[in-house]
């Protein structure tokens, strides 16, 4: 018996996602652990961080405030880069599975004969995303909260919420790149490959933007610069940033129902 698809999936990552929670888990606190440790050099890394071109200390510091307050610490030590890059490796692992590993391992057409329509299918398998990528950015605010707690750090819970769901939007728009790729027909490897290289692609672009003066436009086109590191510890969400986002998730799932119900499997 099949059961319920959606229950099996989570089933089949139950240990993966574990360890993932775990090892966020670990990171976080570690990376909290080390705060007091910044304070006790400020002078030294303020002197070094004043003679930065604005640019680059933007680049290197983020742009979630000033860096020795602990809004600023985490937004530029966990939330700039660290932590999307960890949880994007995990989602566009995740949406590479789902449809496309299956495919590529031949237990997609076993799915299929089992009496489910292909659009339920796939929707709980998108379900299925959504549910354990929601469960490692919860793994990694519980990390935030022990070790914010741990050493003292006053950041307000509502704050550490609000920069948590811009950071699983931007890990469900990874999967949700590979999840369309996959369901359009692209090995899992292929699909990896398409999502990695436009997630760099837009890093970059933000990267330019912030570095080459005259080149701030490219941001726009940047999925990161919606994301906006670690902003929404200082300034809270950016309503219109959470939008193009939601935007950009929504044509991944756009593309990947059509093409996934007009195709053949392959065997």
């Amino acid at each position: 018996m099949l059961g319920d698809l959606y229950l099996k999936e989570l089933r089949d990552q139950r240990w993966s996602l574990l360890l993932w929670s775990l090892s966020i888990v670990g990171y976080v606190v570690l990376m909290c652990a080390v705060y007091p440790t910044i304070g006790e050099s400020q002078a030294a890394l303020e002197e070094l961080i004043d003679s930065l071109p604005p640019a680059i200390r933007n680049y290197i510091i983020g742009q979630a405030g000033d860096f020795f307050t602990p809004a600023g610490y985490l937004g530029a030590r966990v939330f700039a880069l660290l932590s999307p890059l960890v949880l994007l490796i995990f989602g566009v692992g995740v949406g590479g599975r789902t449809v496309a590993g299956e495919e590529d391992g031949g237990t997609m057409g076993v799915i299929l004969a089992y009496p489910i329509a292909r659009g339920t299918a796939l929707a709980k398998k998108y379900l299925m995303v959504l549910t354990v990528t929601a469960a490692v950015v919860v793994a990694h605010l519980i990390g935030l909260l022990i070790g914010v707690a741990s050493v003292g750090m006053d950041v307000g819970i509502a704050r550490l919420l609000q920069a948590s769901l811009s950071l699983w939007l931007l890990t469900v728009l990874g999967a949700s790149l590979t999840f369309a790729a996959g369901a359009a027909g692209a090995r899992r490897g292929t699909a990896t490959a398409v999502a990695a290289g436009l997630l760099l692609v837009t890093y970059l672009l933000d990267t330019l933007g912030l570095l080459v003066s005259g080149l701030e436009w490219l941001r726009d086109f940047s999925f990161f610069y919606y994301y906006g590191g670690g902003q929404a510890l200082v300034r809270g969400l950016n309503g219109v940033h959470v939008a193009v986002l939601l935007a950009c998730i929504a044509a991944c799932i756009a593309v990947a129902f059509p093409t996934f119900l007009r195709r053949d499997i392959r065997r």
